[in-house]
């Protein structure tokens, strides 16, 4: 499960750092082909890109910091009502 959110952090990280990596390449010489396909892909890429569970909640380091939480709560609660 680490794997899955670290990686996903990864993504959403990364996917940050692009915009200004392409904004940085040589562009201005570029055919106007290209210069739309990276005005594009810019735009597209002012918001950051997740994974997500189903739609439902991202996959994220914060992710796996609350899962763990709740399953030693859990667990806490079990070995409670056990003794």
């Amino acid at each position: 499960m680490f794997c899955f959110c670290y990686f996903g952090n990864r993504l959403t990280t990364t996917s940050m750092d692009v915009h200004y990596s392409i904004y940085e390449n040589d562009w201005i010489t570029a055919s106007k082909s290209f210069k739309t396909s990276m005005l594009i892909i810019m735009l597209r890429l002012e918001k950051p890109l997740y994974l997500t569970i189903a739609g439902v909640s991202r996959v994220t380091l914060n992710t796996f910091v609350q899962i763990v939480k709740y399953g030693y709560s859990f667990l806490a609660v079990i070995r409670k009502s056990k003794f």
